[in-house]
């Protein structure tokens, strides 16, 4: 939520869900009012770090996009997040 800029009241908890296909890497994929949002900010790519133990759990996001920046791709100016579908 923090990296886009949204609090508790503009955004809800299952507009973003970590989603990890066999053999690859945890994704962060949006929907509703965080998807929006991201694609309001030319947001390109969400980057996800996960820990966890036994009764504590935390993510950390890093959203990624302006032009000659982290994570730039010419030409991918204000695309869609990597695996964020579509608003829901």
């Amino acid at each position: 939520m923090k990296s886009l800029g949204l609090g508790m009241e503009d955004a809800g908890w299952r507009d973003f869900e970590v989603v990890t296909p066999p053999g690859q890497k945890p994704r962060l994929e949006l929907s509703g009012r965080a998807a929006l949002r991201a694609r309001e900010m030319g947001v390109a790519r969400l980057l996800v770090s996960l820990s966890h133990e036994r009764a504590f759990a935390v993510a950390y996001v890093l959203a990624t996009g302006a032009e000659g920046g982290f994570g730039y791709a010419p030409g991918g100016k204000g695309g869609a997040p990597t695996g964020m579908g579509e608003a829901r």
